[in-house]
Order: C-alpha cells, then sequence, then structure tokens
C-alpha cells in the first residue's frame, strides 16, 4: 500500500506514505520498500532514500548500493549520503568511486558518508584502496583515513607516501600530519629527500611537525629532529635546509642554540635559513642575535632580513618597560637603509598604547618617507589610548591634521578620530593664511590640551574599527604610561615630498582601510549598533591557523570569530588545535591572541560530545573561553542533558542545518526538539545549507522566529543545488537583503557568521565585502524596532503564529457565516458589473438590488494590456521574465522546465515550478495554453512547498472547453471548493487570459474577461467540507489557511504553456 502511494501523483498520499514509513513501519518492511525502488519516480526514490536513512537499518544497504549508480543526480546524491548511515565495508568501494568521480555533489555526499561509515573492516577496506586503486581512488582513500582518525592506517600511508604515485604519495603524507604521533617522527623525517618536489617537501616538514608537536613533553618535541639535523650531511643542503625549518617551528631552548650555530655555518644557504627561522621566532629569545646580524651584516639582503625579524620580535610579548622597547624600535629605524623597515617599524609603535609612543610617532611626520606611517600610527594610538590621555591624544590628532603635506585621505582618520574626542577641534585650527605666511601658527592649538570628552556611549566604544592594528598589536585596554612631552612644533611648517609607494609585503602588515572608508568603512560598525555582531567562521580559512584567521578578521575590522575543532592553532604551537580537549597553555595562547588583536571568541562549533563526560568537557571549555553558544547538530536523546548543562553553564546551543538528509536539514525538525526547553537552546540558521536543501531562508527564519540563537548567513549562487557555492552577500540567489529585513523585523540580535566555503585561500576579500554589505542595509534599516520578537528570549513560540493576514485583516467586514446560502446568493448576483472592483472583468448588465450583507472588495485597478512582454508600471511587475526561470524553483528536477525562443514557459519534465518569493495580497496577470484533456493549475499563498496541496489553494487549468456542466474540477475552478459560475475557457491550443485578485479572504478570477471565481475564504469555516455541505480534500478549513505564501505553475502529466506573467502586489 505505501509503495503505491508513493507511485501515485497524490501529493498528500505519498507524503503520508512517508511518515508512515519513518514512524510506523517494522524493520523488515523496510527490504520490501528498498527494493521496489526502482518502480518510483526520481523525486520520490530520493525522499523515500533520505527517510530510510533516519531508521538507519543496514540490511538495505545492498538495495541502497545498487541505487547509487542511478542516472538521476539527485537519486544518485540521495542514495550516497543514506549509506553513510545505512552502509557498512561493503559500500566502502562505491563511495570512493563516487568521491573520486566528476559529479561534484555526488562526491561531495560520499566523502560525507565515508567519514560515517561504521561497521567492522571499513578502515581496513580503505586502506587496501591506497595500494590496489586507480590514483582518484587513493587519494580519496588517503582523504577518508585522515577525516576517520585512523590511527591504525599510519603503516600503510608511509608506504603509500614512499609509492611511485606521486599525486597519491602527496595525499597520503598530508593524511600522516592528521594521524602519525611522536613515535611516528623518525619515519616522517625520512620521507624528506634531498630530490623532493617542493610540495611534497612541505606536506613532508609539516606533517613531522604536527607529530612532534603531539610529545606530551613540549622540552622534547624538537629531540628527534634535532639528532636527524646533526646527522645529516653538509652536501644533504636541501634535507638540512628542511630539518632547519621543522626545528625552528618546534621550537625550544635547543632549537634556538641549534639556529645560532646554523649562523655560523659554512653554508650561506644555511646561515640565510636559519636566519629566516629566528626572525619568525615564536618569543623574543633571538631579538639579541637578529640585532647583531642588522649591525654587522655587509651584504644588503642579509641585513635587511634580520633587520625585519628584529622589528618583527620586538612585537612579541616581553616584560621590557615601554622604555626600553620604545628605544629598541628607535635603533631599528637608525638601521634601517630603506624607508620600508622605517614604516614597518612604525607600525609596531602604533601598538603601544602610550603617550610616549604618541610622541615618538609625531617626530617622524615631517619626514617624507615616513609620514604617512607616523600619521597612522598616530591615529591608531590615540584610539586606544582616547579615554584615559584625551589631551595628549586630541595634541597629535591635531599635529597629523595639520600637516598639510600629508594627503587628504590620510588626514581624514584623524579628523574622525579627533571629533570623538573633541567635537569643537575645528574651533582650535589656525587660520589658513596665518598658516601659509607664518612660520609657526599664532595659536598653536597643538599647545592647548583639547576638551574632556564626553562619557560615550557603550555602542560607540564597540564600533570602533580598528583594522590597522598588527597581529600582535595591544589591546584597546592597554594601561596608560606618563603624560607624554609636548609634541614638537610644526611639521607641517615645511612640506614634505610625497611618500613613497609602499611595496605590497608591507601593505599587508599595516593595513588603513581610512583611506577609503568615507565610502566603505572597515568592519560592520552600523550593524554592531542595532545588535548584530559579524564575523567569520573560522572555517572560512580552514586552510591557515587560527591565529592567521583571528589576523584576518581584524585586518578588515570585524570583531568577532566562532571557532571550529580541529583547526591548527599556530605555526608557534605545532602539534595544538582548537578541539576542545586542548592543553590549559594552548588556551591562554588564544586568549592573548584574541585580546592583542580586538577580536572576541563568541560562538563554537560544530561539535557534539561523545557521552556524558565529554559533553560536560565542552561546556567547560566554552565557559573558560567566554564562548556564548556551541553549535551543534546533537542526538534528540541527548537533549535533556544539554538542556541541564546549558543552564548549569549559562550557555547557549544553537542546533545547526546541515543539508538533507542530515537530521535538522527541516527547520521544523529544529522546531520539534526545541519544544518546550529552555530559552537557551535554539537554532543556527545556516541560511546557505537551507538553500541547498531547497528550503526558503526566508520563510525559514519566520518559522523559528523566537528560536534563534545564531545564524550561519550565507548566499549562494543557485539555489536548491547541493553543489551551489558562496558568493558575496546580496549578488547570490538568497536574497539576503530580505532575510536581513525580516531579520530585523523579528528584533533579532545574534552573532552573525561568515562561513564562507569557496576561493578558500583568497576569501578575504569577499568575506570583506559581505561585511559591507551588512552593514550598508543594517545603516538604512537603522535601530531595532521594539516589538513582541525583539522582547522575547528564544525559545518562546509566538513566532510560529504569524498574523494570518496583512492590512486587510483589519478592514475586512467578515459576513456571518451562512454555510451555502451567502455561496449561492453571490453566484446569483454574477451577472452583475464587477468592472469597478476587480481586474479584468467586463462592464455588464445593471446590477439587481444589494444584498443584505455586502461584502467588501479591494481598490479597483486599471486594467491590464495584454503585452507580449510585461511591463513593470504602475506598481505592476515581471513574475517572470521571458528568457529563463530566475526567481522560481522547481520542486523535482532544476531543468524539468523550460523557456522557448517566444519566452514562453512549459514542463518537460514532472515536477511544479514555485515562486522564491512569497505574496499576500496581489493581483496576478498571466496567459495560459491547454493541450486536449489537459489538467493544470495556478496555486496561491503555497505556505510549504513540499506539501502544496494542503497548504496553497488552486485555480484549476483543465480542458473543460464546450461543457454545460459546470463542477468544482472545471477549468477556473477554486479547485474541489466552488464551481466557475461561467465555462469560460477556450478550445485547446488557444492563448487564455486569467487575471487573479487575492485581497484578504476575497477571491476574484477573470478568465478571458469573464468572472468565473467570486468567493470569500472565511466562509469556508471546517475542514474537509465546503460552505455548501460538499466534501473537499483539505484537512484544515481554508480560513486558516496561511494569507500569504509562494505562487506556483502545476504540472500534471499533460503539456501546459505560460507566458507573460506579471504581479501586482496591492498594500
Amino acid at each position: 500500500m505505501i509503495v503505491s502511494a508513493l507511485a501515485g501523483p497524490d501529493e498528500t498520499l505519498a507524503q503520508a506514505a512517508l511518515a508512515a514509513v519513518r514512524e510506523t513501519l517494522e524493520a523488515k518492511e523496510f527490504k520490501t520498500l528498498a527494493d521496489a525502488m526502482d518502480s518510483l519516480e526520481p523525486v520520490r526514490q530520493a525522499q523515500l532514500l533520505a527517510v530510510l536513512a533516519e531508521c538507519g537499518d543496514a540490511s538495505i544497504a545492498p538495495a541502497v548500493i545498487k541505487i547509487a549508480s542511478s542516472p538521476n543526480a539527485a537519486v544518485r546524491e540521495a542514495a550516497l549520503q543514506a549509506l553513510g548511515e545505512l552502509g557498512n565495508a561493503g559500500a566502502a568501494g562505491v563511495l570512493l568511486e563516487a568521491a573520486a568521480g566528476d559529479d561534484q555533489a555526488a562526491a561531495a555526499a560520499a566523502r560525507a558518508s565515508l567519514e560515517r561509515l561504521s561497521g567492522k573492516g571499513v578502515e581496513l577496506r580503505l586502506t587496501a584502496a591506497l595500494n590496489r586503486a586507480a590514483t582518484p581512488v587513493k587519494i580519496e582513500a588517503a582523504k577518508a583515513l585522515a577525516a576517520r582518525g585512523a590511527r591504525g592506517a599510519v603503516p600503510a600511508l608511509l608506504a603509500a607516501a614512499s609509492s611511485q604515485d606521486s599525486e597519491a604519495r602527496l595525499e597520503a603524507i598530508k593524511a600522516l600530519g592528521q594521524l602519525a604521533r611522536a613515535s611516528d617522527v623518525p619515519c616522517l623525517l625520512e620521507l624528506i629527500a634531498e630530490e623532493q618536489n617542493a610540495a611534497e617537501r612541505k606536506a613532508a616538514e609539516n606533517a613531522a611537525v604536527l607529530a612532534a608537536g603531539r610529545t606530551e613533553d613540549p622540552s622534547q618535541r624538537a629531540a628527534v629532529a634535532l639528532a636527524a639535523l646533526a646527522a645529516t650531511e653538509p652536501s644533504q643542503l636541501q634535507r638540512r635546509l628542511a630539518l632547519i625549518r621543522i626545528v625552528a617551528r618546534l621550537g625550544g631552548d635547543d632549537a634556538l642554540e641549534a639556529m645560532r650555530s646554523a649562523l655560523a655555518a659554512d653554508s650561506l644557504d644555511v646561515q640565510t635559513e636559519a636566519l629566516r627561522a629566528l626572525s619568525e621566532w615564536q618569543t623574543a629569545a633571538p631579538l639579541q642575535d637578529l640585532l647583531g646580524v642588522a649591525k654587522s651584516s655587509t651584504e644588503t639582503t642579509r641585513q635587511v632580513l634580520a633587520l625585519r625579524g628584529f622589528i618583527q620580535l620586538l612585537g612579541r610579548e616581553s616584560d621590557r618597560s615601554v622604555d626600553q622597547t620604545l628605544a629598541l624600535y628607535a635603533q631599528a629605524i637608525g638601521l634601517a637603509q630603506r624607508p620600508d623597515e622605517k614604516r614597518l617599524a612604525l607600525g609596531g609603535i602604533a601598538a603601544i598604547a602610550d603617550p610616549k609612543a604618541l610622541q615618538m610617532a609625531a617626530g617622524y611626520l615631517g619626514a617624507s618617507d615616513t609620514a604617512s606611517e607616523a600619521a597612522a600610527a598616530i591615529v591608531k594610538i590615540a584610539e586606544s589610548l582616547a579615554e584615559k590621555k584625551p589631551a595628549e591624544c586630541a595634541n597629535a590628532l591635531l599635529q597629523v591634521v595639520q600637516t598639510s603635506s600629508l594627503p587628504a585621505d590620510v588626514r581624514q582618520p584623524a579628523q574622525r578620530a579627533l571629533a570623538k574626542i573633541d567635537p569643537n577641534w575645528k574651533e582650535k585650527l589656525a587660520p589658513p593664511k596665518e598658516q601659509a605666511t607664518a612660520g609657526k601658527p599664532e595659536s598653536q592649538p597643538e599647545a592647548k590640551p583639547a576638551a574632556k570628552p564626553e562619557a560615550k556611549p557603550e555602542a560607540e566604544k564597540k564600533t570602533k574599527a580598528k583594522p590597522e592594528a598588527k597581529p600582535e598589536a595591544k589591546s584597546e585596554t592597554a594601561p596608560a604610561a606618563k603624560p607624554a612631552a609636548k609634541p614638537e612644533s610644526q611639521p607641517e611648517a615645511k612640506p614634505a615630498a610625497k611618500p613613497q609607494a609602499k611595496p605590497e609585503a608591507e601593505k599587508k602588515t599595516e593595513a588603513k582601510p581610512e583611506a577609503k572608508s568615507e565610502a566603505k568603512p572597515a568592519g560592520a560598525p552600523a550593524a554592531e549598533a542595532i545588535g548584530w555582531r559579524l564575523g567569520p567562521q573560522a572555517y572560512s580559512f580552514k586552510n591557515f591557523t587560527f591565529f592567521e584567521a583571528v589576523d584576518k578578521t581584524a585586518s578588515i575590522g570585524l570583531r568577532y570569530i566562532e571557532m571550529y575543532p580541529r583547526q591548527a592553532v599556530s605555526k608557534d604551537l605545532p602539534g595544538a588545535d582548537t578541539h576542545w580537549t586542548m592543553s590549559a597553555e594552548t588556551r591562554e595562547a588564544i586568549k592573548k591572541k584574541l585580546d592583542s588583536a580586538g577580536v572576541k571568541l563568541v560562538a563554537y562549533g560544530v561539535a557534539k560530545g561523545k557521552d556524558e563526560a565529554d559533553w560536560r568537557a565542552l561546556f567547560q571549555f566554552a565557559k573558560d573561553m567566554g564562548i556564548e553558544s556551541i553549535t551543534s547538530e546533537p542526538k534528540p536523546e541527548e537533549m535533556d542533558l544539554i538542556e541541564k548543562l546549558c543552564e548549569e553553564f549559562q550557555i547557549g546551543v544553537a542546533i545547526h542545518n546541515h543539508p538533507q538528509p542530515s537530521a535538522f536539514w527541516n527547520p521544523d525538525t529544529v522546531l520539534a526538539v526545541c519544544e518546550g526547553r529552555s530559552k537557551r537552546i535554539g537554532a543556527c540558521a545556516d541560511t546557505g545549507h537551507w538553500m541547498r536543501s531547497g528550503v526558503d531562508p526566508l520563510e525559514a527564519l519566520k518559522k523559528l522566529e523566537g528560536r534563534i540563537v545564531s545564524l550561519h548567513f550565507k548566499d549562494l549562487n543557485e539555489f536548491g543545488v547541493r553543489a551551489a557555492h558562496d558568493v558575496p552577500w546580496g549578488t547570490g540567489a538568497g536574497n539576503a537583503r530580505r532575510l536581513l529585513e525580516e531579520i530585523h523585523r523579528q528584533g533579532l540580535k545574534a552573532v552573525f557568521s561568515i562561513e564562507y566555503e569557496t576561493n578558500w585561500d583568497s576569501s578575504l576579500p569577499e568575506i570583506a565585502a559581505c561585511a559591507e554589505f551588512m552593514n550598508k542595509i543594517a545603516a538604512e534599516l537603522g535601530p531595532m524596532p521594539e516589538t513582541p520578537a525583539a522582547q522575547a528570549a528564544p525559545g518562546r513560540r509566538q513566532g510560529r503564529q504569524r498574523a494570518r493576514t496583512p492590512e486587510a485583516a483589519a478592514t475586512t467586514v467578515r459576513p456571518p457565516n451562512r454555510r451555502g446560502g451567502q455561496q449561492a446568493a453571490r453566484q446569483a448576483e454574477s451577472a452583475q458589473p464587477v468592472a469597478a472592483k476587480i481586474e479584468g472583468a467586463p462592464a455588464g448588465p445593471s446590477a439587481p438590488a444589494p444584498k443584505p450583507e455586502p461584502k467588501p472588495a479591494p481598490k479597483p485597478v486599471a486594467a491590464a494590456p495584454q503585452a507580449s512582454a510585461p511591463a513593470a508600471s504602475n506598481g505592476w511587475r515581471a513574475l517572470f521574465n521571458g528568457k529563463d526561470l530566475e526567481g522560481w524553483v522547481c520542486d523535482a528536477d532544476a531543468d524539468a522546465w523550460e523557456v522557448d525562443a517566444e519566452g514562453v514557459l512549459f514542463p518537460k519534465a514532472k515536477g511544479n515550478l514555485y515562486t522564491r518569493e512569497r505574496f499576500g495580497d496581489f493581483v496576478l496577470d498571466l496567459e495560459f495554453k491547454n493541450a486536449p484533456q489537459n489538467n493544470s493549475g495556478v496555486f496561491f499563498r503555497i505556505d510549504d512547498p513540499k506539501s502544496w496541496v494542503q497548504t496553497g489553494i488552486e485555480i484549476q487549468i483543465y480542458d473543460s472547453f464546450g461543457k454545460t456542466e459546470l463542477d468544482k474540477h472545471s477549468c477556473g475552478a477554486l479547485y474541489d471548493c466552488q464551481a466557475p459560475l461561467k465555462n469560460a475557457v477556450k478550445q485547446p491550443g488557444e492563448w487564455n487570459r486569467m487575471i487573479l485578485t487575492v485581497k484578504g479572504p476575497q477571491v476574484y478570477v477573470v478568465l478571458n474577461g469573464e468572472l468565473v471565481v467570486d468567493a470569500n475564504l472565511d466562509d469556508w469555516t471546517e475542514a474537509e467540507k465546503n460552505p455548501d455541505g460538499t466534501k473537499n480534500k483539505f484537512k484544515t478549513a481554508i480560513k486558516d489557511f496561511k494569507r500569504e505564501g509562494h505562487i506556483g505553475l502545476q504540472y500534471h502529466g499533460n503539456p501546459i504553456w505560460f507566458r507573460n506573467i506579471r504581479i501586482k502586489p496591492l498594500s
């Protein structure tokens, strides 16, 4: 019976059958269903596979493996996803082949399933593939073993890393970096050969460092590599250089002594490699070594390398006083033979929030090669120091503003910073003519202390963007030191030459977005001002360390970040990753890094514990790190434990939605698991994964109103496509502006994580563009509305019960319900003129006497001309552009509908089409053409695209030409509810024009100039029953249907054509 329901055309029966499979069937019946899969349409196969995967019966795995070779892409992908839950070792081969294939969506599904695959022998199958399979499969096997944490595969991977297959060899080495332990380091070091390509050597070095970093005693991490370095012959130059790099990354006192010895080596290459290693040391210990080389070297390259390393290490944490550090920076500037190193030093001085640093930076305003960097340093220091030393900061900023030789875009940041301290600063400026003619401005504004700044509101403090901060910069709360001496006078009296162009490398270390901030402000201050805290999900930077992710975040002015498990922490902390079991030392290092960059860790995930102890450790970690919410996909049976921990630790859990068939892809499932639970439990709304699952993000946000804890906000290039990729917000198919408007309407103040999963190595400009887009929209929207949603804590379910109608709900007079009587009276009135009250209706004979209980009509709208291409005017806009399916979604295959050269839309395979946008009150104008015996329809206010029949209302399209007896299924009928007033359809092959007007409960349909439907939906007060007493198919009373939703075009198996589709929303 279930198979026949799934094979039939009735959507309601099919969905009920799927529910029965999920909730009531015995395990023995699953195999019967799986064996019958071939008899179903592809869309039903995919749906059934998802349900069977949830049921978890491994006995049907052979049938699913067979289906995984389906020619239909959606079915193939669903089967591969299901195998992750149902499969065992026998599925490994199929999954490996799919992972290595050209179908990207199928490959992604296969990789995910390989990671989840359970049962004995899985890792043996994967290991065997390393030796016997084709190269692409070997590569996927290595990736899968690494993803599974298959420690037992290390010997096989070591063998593969020495094989003749260069591509598989490289992937095996990479996998070893994830799996090897300290005991494997000698074998890993043997992989470093004299004759080796750069990619393999780099991967081998990285694997050795990661494995050695897992040594329990930190002082012994470099021991094996040091021994190998000592045993390496001088003739093995490349191996020697690689071992120097490994030893340097592992660090420690013995490693430092080895680098000092290498500085005195006979080989210039070895000396230079050691110098590079010391320049990147994780502590300031080699400062004097580098200073010595910078002073003594006569070779320019070595001198510059040493000096730049010396300047970089000055930014490392130390117990030096401010005076000592500034003296060392002055020494570095004195040794600099090029402007580049002077500028680099000024960038370091900018990180010192002290009046003495202000004074020192001001001393370089008059030099042409350092003026711009000095100005930037002053602005940076002043932003950090203004609250404690406003007068000194104002004086220094005035110097920048009055240095007329500086470009305007360099002085503008100083003007903005100065305005925050002293709104009346312009009054203290000397007149321009006196500045131009006098040696010294008479008023000497810099000598006068600036007015004490007004207390800044907290929102302003938070929105100060600091993108120019170096990675090691101190936080805004750095303590003030002794007051600075009076700044030197008027460097602007002597015009400086235009600063030299800076090399690209230096630009990266001293980013100054203020130069363009008039048009594109760094960060998202407007968003933060209304309660939207924006930052990257560190997974966006998965090819970098967490510290690098923090630096990238700060470089674009963002102040928040979400961490994910198992990202390498830092090149200076080999072996350390971001799993919540990290050591206390690693936690402290991360905290210091975050503080120095001015970035706050607000969320962590996706993460879930294995048992109660593991969950508790996760929450304890979050509390220790100041994390507000954990992003997770827990098992339903764990929710009682999670709720208890949420309350105990005062930390939220945001349930994340990976694409279907993951457990929480459907927002209804998230709502169900949150039902009745703590307000700290809610959704992590991943808008991109909803798009991949075919879920409208706007509708999902509305459903989850009051239950959203955080967001993974995204925009994708396509809707409903698993392989769709991220694009800058506002440029894709996700309607990002409308989503933000909805979030604003809800009054939701939350953390937005930018999880940008494309262009992995160079995505920062695109992430910055996302931030810019959000900031722009936030500025336009303004303060958050004070709505019940804004005041409600997550967990209050008021968001699910939204108002049913728009403005009409307040104005429509609903007549008393008289079941069939009123409808009969309305049909008897069909001859009266309706042109004045509804679009497209003709003028007719004079009207009969008024009814005792009149109903209101919508405002008159001008008749629409039949045009070959709908034009947007007087409120009208094209709903179909005549070229492609932009703005529409197919609920089956994406290419099931087609547009011909004449702009005609028609189906070529099974599948219905619906608008991505939802509409409440509107006038819809379209043309359609029937085929003989055709059956189709126009749906409106579809609430759930997966259940058109039970959540939407249909105007029937049918070949009823020439019929005299009309029923509820004739063309123009309010399907299954009310027969058309007239038979106005033309014969097959001719174009018909339909105008549908919907206003509150009122529905009017004009077909070919004839009014065929005049209905008040409030008359349908009972489920499965019409006002005249006849039955209908609706499980919910029509009056209770949502008063807004999608518009849909139905394909019922026969040819149907549409064109000239336009809409006019009604206010």
